[in-house]
């Protein structure tokens, strides 16, 4: 087994990359011009051979007529730079899929037996050293009785792993692929509770609520305002999605969006079996719902400079233009496990929130 985890370990020193699934840009979504992505939502963010998996892709159609085709890669490699990762196994994710659902929203079975994605990666030797044959191993697992498993074992279930890529690909005026990576292991099979052990298994990230926080000050930044804005209490958009709220702004104060994720970042175990926290990052988009012919200086900008996007609170300049009164706000927030490199089951969490801006 130690072996085996040496294996694991080599393979992560040289997949060390933190590949995010969309560009991380703080982005104004202009109406009825381009067609946009946000994110694609898997409940499970990692998941077992037979499992279920819930997909939900957010994305902008800009009022154009969208059609969506899935593909899905059963093996995933990376090439000789280490950075770049090659599809193969390639499938219709229709095979896969459990009738009822949406292009957008649908669930599908990840495949067992001779499509088994552990079977089929390039990235598990078909024999591992002090282990086994691959294959016998992946038997086992399907066919094992999980609450009597011993828990000498765990590392090893935890470290037999690979990636498969779902793609979509969106077309109307254009074609645009976006795609999405899930991890495949055993791990959320195991019954920790009835072990007395706690679970590292990923979840996604919650995100709760979008707030505006508001600072009595000209020009704060979250550099050298940090403790003020901590400790300011946000307004809230409500949760109903019919509901429009009202902000009043002013020019002589300043204005942050914060993204409600408490308790979002999960601890977790490396491959060597050390606690880390989840590193999470997040992104943010507008849409501008007035006054389309503005200029995109003068209507909201999110974010300031040096900032990076690990932070669930950002600074939001209200428009110069008074003509913009009705918005839109988009918040994704992603994990990310460094020590797991690009075998890190990467959870994500989207929500909206529309709002009105009252000038004072």
């Amino acid at each position: 087994m130690k072996v085996f985890n040496r294996i694991i370990l080599g393979l992560l020193s040289i997949l060390m990359v933190n590949c995010a699934d969309f560009s991380s840009k703080y982005s104004n979504v202009i109406e009825n011009e381009k067609v946009r992505p946000f994110a694609v939502v898997l409940d499970k963010p990692e998941a077992a051979p037979g499992d279920t998996v819930h997909v939900k892709l957010h994305y902008y159609d800009a009022g154009k007529s969208v059609s969506i085709n899935w593909q899905v890669a059963l093996d995933y490699s990376i090439n000789n730079y280490s950075e770049i990762g090659e599809e193969k196994e390639i499938r219709d994710l229709d095979h896969y899929i459990i009738p009822g659902g949406t292009d957008e929203e649908f669930s599908f079975v990840v495949p067992g037996g001779a499509e088994n994605p552990l079977l089929l990666s390039s990235m598990i030797p078909e024999n591992i050293p002090g282990v086994g044959n691959r294959s016998d191993l992946a038997a086992m697992l399907d066919t094992i009785n999980w609450s009597q498993i011993p828990t000498e074992v765990l590392p090893f279930i935890d470290n037999f792993l690979c990636v498969i890529v779902l793609r979509a690909t969106l077309i109307s005026d254009m074609e645009l692929d976006v795609t999405k990576r899930l991890t495949v292991r055993y791990s959320n099979k195991v019954d920790y509770a009835s072990l007395g052990l706690q679970s590292y298994v990923n979840t996604n990230p919650k995100l709760n609520r979008i707030g505006i926080v508001t600072l009595n000050k000209k020009d704060a930044t979250y550099h050298s305002d940090k403790d003020e804005i901590l400790r300011a209490v946000p307004v809230f958009f409500d949760s109903l999605a019919s509901t429009v709220d009202t902000f009043v702004v002013e020019q002589n104060k300043s204005y942050f969006l914060i993204a409600d994720t408490s308790g979002a970042n999960q601890i977790y175990l490396s491959p060597e079996g050390n606690l880390f926290n989840e590193q999470l990052y997040y992104d943010w988009f507008y849409t501008n719902l007035d006054a389309s012919d503005s200029k995109w200086e003068d209507l909201i900008e999110i974010g300031e400079s040096g900032i990076s996007n690990d932070l669930f609170i950002v600074k939001l300049d209200i428009p110069k233009d008074h003509n913009m009164h009705n918005f839109l706000i988009r918040s994704v927030a992603r994990d990310y496990r460094p020590e797991w490199g690009v075998l890190s089951a990467r959870g994500c969490a989207y929500i909206e929130a529309k709002g009105y801006f009252e000038y004072k």
